[in-house]
């Protein structure tokens, strides 16, 4: 797991692995408030664990009113399903990629 700030305004969160609760609270507690826009790289990624979902969910409530976009690069198309539901109840604009590009250019419209 790693975190990176692509730009001022732009950070990518790789996970990899099983993801657990504790693991993933770490790199959350490392996205700055008043970062706009976040990647989450999750391709590498085995598993989760029920308190890694609550946790994510969680984090989105929490930064609802500072997160104008989040992408998820995912490669398991079921979990892209499971992403996209988790927008509609996140009030936050977040949308599953399968490739990171595409991600990157959700991101950064202009």
């Amino acid at each position: 797991m790693s975190l990176s700030s692509l730009d001022r305004c732009h950070t990518l969160v790789t996970l990899s692995g099983r993801l657990v609760g504790p693991d993933l609270e770490e790199q959350l507690q490392g996205v700055e408030h008043g970062c706009p826009r976040v990647l989450f790289d999750c391709r590498e990624m085995t598993g989760f664990d029920d308190r890694a979902k609550a946790r994510f969910v969680a984090w989105h409530a929490d930064r609802r009113r500072e997160l104008q976009r989040v992408a998820v690069v995912i490669s398991n198309p079921i979990w892209r399903m499971v992403i996209s539901a988790m927008a509609i109840g996140s009030g936050v604009p977040m949308r599953p990629f399968s490739e990171r590009d595409a991600a990157e250019q959700w991101l950064n419209p202009e």
